[in-house]
This record gives structure tokens, C-alpha cells and sequence, in this order.
């Protein structure tokens, strides 16, 4: 077979061609493959105005475009199969870095959760600030524990009656948060923000896309993975009792996408009177708590 000297579609080369590379080494290490792809990827100048195409059809049909840039590497699709062990969110025909909508949408909702229920300092002015916790002592794992059940109980309930009969039942078993402002705004605003189960949600999210990017080769480094991926009584047989730096590290290489790469957030919400909500609850979103992989280790923050 020929090799592939260069191209212009990265998630071609990336789930399709890597064993044509023509790479020489015997036994190349996925790093030294990763790094030969990215030396075979020819940027095309046709995808920024594709970017911008995109973002434009969008805007008229009545889309806002948010551009946001990433301050640190950017970690989405490391769950999607691939020649290498972590794959990477590229779009389909261009093989441009992108994030799902339903990522986005994701951490919109989560961030209104957070502010509502006064988790975080959230400063997003229109929210309504309808719980307040009964005690500072309550643990991080107990404080969203409460919030997914919120959540749940939002997406499960017909109506108001129904989320309020429900969710005091929930606050009088655990005692830990109590309703303090008005909880039919905060039940309406959700439901149409975001909708639930039984109605549809007005805000519409679209695919996140590169505008102006670079990839980059990362690397994790765990140290103890012979321990953890054996049974206690494979470790009894080898005399293995506990966790010490006496193994060999396994490096696994994967790809980011480079800090100081942009991207455009397109989303549409027809009340205009709200519309800045969902832009600064966007914003605070990719700022306060990223998108994508590996976030507690600093990744995908905006």
C-alpha cells in the first residue's frame, strides 16, 4: 500500500489511514504515531470559511453566535473508539475539532442548576434563587446528590403540583435543603429553558465548531495500573499488598486540542427578554467548569 504523505482531513487520517503513514520505526510508540499524523495533516484555508459559513446559516435563521477561546487543552469524544486507546470529537465531512450540542446544552442546565440552588457563585442576574441550604456543614457528595435528584424530579414531573408534591416528600426525608423564594418561577423557568419530559425546552443548541485551532499530543502517566487491573487474589499470589512506586509507568498518548483555539457556541431562544441569560449562562459555563474531558486535571476551561 501507498503511503499517505499528507492530507487535508483530520479525522480521515485519524480513524481511517493511520496504518498507511509509511511510519519506519518497527515499533513506534502511539506518541511518535500521533505526532507522525500531525505532521501529515496539511490544514486546509477552506475550513475557517466553512466555520464561518456555518455560523452565518445559523445567525439567519435567527441563531446568536457566541465566540469563546479555550485558556487551557481541550479533551472532548476520549470515549469514542479509535486506532489509539482515546479518541477525539472531529466533525464528519471536515474533520474539524467540534463539541456536541447536547454538551453544551448540558453544562447550560447544569450551570442554572448550580446558581438556583446557591452551590456556586454564579453571577447570572434573572435567576431564581429559590432554595437555600439548612446547613454549611453538608458534604460536596451530599450537595449534589441533592442537585441530580432536583434535576430528576424536574424532568419527571407533569406540571408544578406534581414537582412540588414530589420534591417535598425528597426535602423531608433528607432535611438538608429548604424553598425560600418563589418555586413556581424557578419550576417554569426551567421547564421552558431546558423542557422535560411532557414539554419540549425553547432554548436550541447547536454544534460547537472550530474557527481557529491546533492540535497537540498530551500525555497521561499512571504508575500503578498492574495493581488496579488485577484481582485481590492475583495480587495475594504475587505477594502484592499495597499501592508503591515500584512499578513500571504506562504513558498513554492522546491528542487535545491546543489552548488559545476558538470556537463559535450557536444557540437560539425566540423570548428575546431572556436571551442574555443563556449567553452569560454560557459563558460562565465554559469558564467556571469547562466542557469535555479530564476537567478536574484543568482541561477544557474557556
Amino acid at each position: 500500500m501507498r503511503a499517505i504523505s499528507e492530507g487535508d482531513n483530520f479525522a480521515l487520517l485519524f480513524y481511517k489511514l493511520v496504518p498507511l503513514l509509511g511510519i519506519k520505526t518497527k515499533e513506534p510508540t502511539m506518541g511518535e504515531v500521533l505526532k507522525s499524523l500531525l505532521s501529515a495533516y496539511k490544514k486546509s484555508e477552506e475550513l475557517q470559511s466553512f466555520t464561518e459559513e456555518y455560523g452565518q446559516t445559523l445567525e439567519e435563521a435567527g441563531f446568536n453566535v457566541l465566540k469563546m477561546s479555550n485558556q487551557s487543552p481541550l479533551a472532548v469524544g476520549m470515549g469514542i473508539p479509535s486506532f489509539f486507546e482515546n479518541g477525539i470529537s472531529l466533525h464528519h465531512t471536515y474533520g474539524i475539532p467540534y463539541i456536541p450540542a447536547s454538551s453544551v446544552k448540558g453544562l447550560v442546565r447544569f450551570t442554572y442548576l448550580v446558581g438556583c440552588l446557591d452551590i456556586f457563585p454564579v453571577e447570572v442576574d434573572g435567576l431564581p434563587k429559590a432554595f437555600e441550604w439548612k446547613s454549611e456543614d453538608i458534604s460536596p457528595d451530599e450537595v449534589f446528590k441533592t442537585l441530580k435528584t432536583v434535576a430528576d424530579i424536574l424532568e419527571k414531573s407533569k406540571d408544578f403540583s406534581d414537582f412540588k408534591e414530589t420534591l417535598d416528600k425528597h426535602l423531608e426525608e433528607k432535611n438538608l435543603l429548604k424553598p425560600t423564594g418563589d418555586l413556581e418561577k424557578f419550576y417554569n423557568s426551567y421547564r421552558d429553558l431546558f423542557g422535560t419530559q411532557h414539554q419540549r425546552g425553547k432554548v436550541i443548541f447547536a454544534d460547537a465548531l472550530a474557527s481557529r485551532f491546533e492540535f497537540e499530543v498530551d500525555i497521561m502517566n499512571p504508575h500503578y495500573v498492574n495493581y488496579y487491573q488485577s484481582s485481590p487474589e492475583e495480587r495475594k499470589k504475587q505477594g502484592i499488598f499495597l499501592v508503591g512506586d515500584f512499578y513500571n509507568p504506562t504513558p498513554i498518548f492522546f491528542l487535545t486540542v491546543k489552548e488559545g483555539s476558538e470556537f463559535i457556541f450557536p444557540y437560539r431562544y425566540r423570548d428575546k427578554r431572556n436571551i442574555q441569560l443563556i449567553k452569560v449562562l454560557l459563558k460562565e459555563g465554559l469558564s467556571l467548569f469547562g466542557i469535555g474531558g479530564k476537567r478536574r486535571k484543568g482541561y477544557g476551561f474557556f
